[in-house]
């Protein structure tokens, strides 16, 4: 990337600051701009709901939840089967112990 960057000139409708913006955007962040800029105005509509209705904290638990949904589908019918075995096991453990250890007087 260039020190000095030339400023965009097949650009003449932008304000100066929208084209030191652009200026200064890196290589890599480009096709995230495109995305943006070919949004349809219903997509905009619910990216503006999304940024001005949730803190950032909301979106960590979408994003939290979202990556256990991708690691549950990762693993699949046996990785469901799997962690559901784990689970029962863990009931099972807990109801014996209540089971066993409840009502008991100690002493």
């Amino acid at each position: 990337m260039e020190q000095n960057p030339q400023l965009p000139q097949r650009l003449p409708d932008l304000s100066d600051k929208m084209r030191l913006f652009l200026a200064g955007v890196r290589d890599s962040e480009i096709p995230n701009l495109e995305l943006l800029a070919n949004l349809d105005k219903e997509e905009r509509d619910k990216l503006d709901f999304l940024i001005k209705r949730f803190t950032k904290s909301d979106l960590e638990v979408i994003t939290d939840s979202l990556e256990n949904l991708r690691t549950m589908k990762r693993f699949g019918r046996f990785g469901m089967w799997f962690f559901g075995f784990i689970v029962a096991g863990a009931g099972a453990a807990a109801a014996v112990k209540v089971f066993f250890t409840s009502g008991v007087p100690k002493g």
